[in-house]
């Protein structure tokens, strides 16, 4: 600094040293010290443009700075290796670690094991183009908690013409948060219309199964109405049961009667045949005898016609 302002003094020494040898042979002394004055003026007014826009450039910077710091997502820079060179302090919480032990340390190592492959992939993939591009994966931070982000990426070139990654890193928790509990907002709404459906469907059962109760106490009413009659016709029954062993007991009396008459029948009925049967032979003797009879009977015409004829050829 000291250096470059000796430099400039020097110049501006020389250039007063000439005007000085030019102006002295055309203008008084009066003329040069209002020259002189003016210049001074001129100058003064100068540096106080120059001081109000430094003041506003330094304003500038520190508006931009904290903006930078203190943005809702954040900013890192990496390196062709994937380490990071700058991170503002979002990034540094959304990672979990101060500043100072993030820089130069690998953002790879903060990115969940199941995107890991995914994020060399992409990482690669920025680094050979210029277009920017985006992805969301998990991190993992020190307390083991998962944060789903959203990276929005950019390969650029740094003032040594090597190639960098600008990385925007936005937490998308709360983002999925919302578009889980939109889900389960519709799930549940859906649910409720289910459950409202089931509960109408429930009322409708529960009036049909008021009804079915009220049919099955009249259905109880008239089977114990059914039971006292049914116990009555058993009682009948039993009644009639006993009488009914009585009148088996006098059938069964009688049948032993009936096969005592029967068999008597049956020995009737032998002494009956055997009897036709002689009536029979003695028909078959008596037809038999008649025939005799009847050929006695003309022969006993026959002699008497001859008796007769005797009788009048003797007269």
């Amino acid at each position: 600094m000291n250096k470059k302002k000796n430099l400039l003094r020097a110049a501006a020494e020389e250039q007063l040293q000439q005007a000085s040898t030019t102006d002295s042979a055309t203008y008084s002394p009066e003329e040069l010290l209002h020259e002189f004055q003016v210049h001074q003026i001129e100058l003064e007014m100068q540096n106080e443009n120059l001081r109000q826009a430094y003041e506003a450039v330094a304003e500038s910077r520190q508006e931009y700075f904290e903006l930078y710091e203190f943005a809702p997502i954040g900013y890192l820079t990496l390196s062709q290796l994937g380490l990071i060179e700058k991170i503002n302090l979002t990034g540094a919480t959304l990672l979990g670690e101060n500043r100072s032990q993030l820089l130069q340390r690998r953002f790879a190592r903060y990115i969940n094991t199941t995107d890991a492959t995914r994020w060399h992939l992409f990482f690669a993939q920025v680094m050979r183009g210029n277009e920017q591009k985006t992805i969301e994966i998990i991190l993992t931070q020190p307390n083991d908690n998962g944060l789903c982000v959203q990276l929005h990426c950019l390969r650029v070139l740094n003032e040594n013409k090597s190639p960098t990654l600008r990385i925007a890193l936005t937490d998308m928790t709360k983002s999925k948060q919302a578009a889980d509990l939109v889900i389960a907002n519709v799930e549940l709404a859906f649910q409720n219309e289910e459950k409202e459906n089931r509960a109408i469907e429930l009322v409708i059962a529960n009036t049909e199964l008021a009804f079915q109760n009220e049919e099955k106490e009249k259905r109880a009413a008239e089977l114990v109405i059914a039971n006292t009659e049914l116990a009555f016709q058993n009682e009948e029954k039993e009644k009639r049961a006993a009488e009914l062993v009585i009148a088996n007991t006098e059938l069964a009396f009688q049948n032993e009667e009936k096969e005592k008459r029967a068999a008597e029948l049956v020995i009737a009925n032998t002494e009956l045949a055997f009897q036709n049967e002689e009536k029979e032979k003695r028909a078959a003797e008596l037809v038999i005898a008649n025939t005799e009879l009847a050929f006695q009977n003309e022969e006993k015409e026959k002699r008497a016609a001859e008796l007769v004829i005797a009788n009048t050829e003797l007269a």
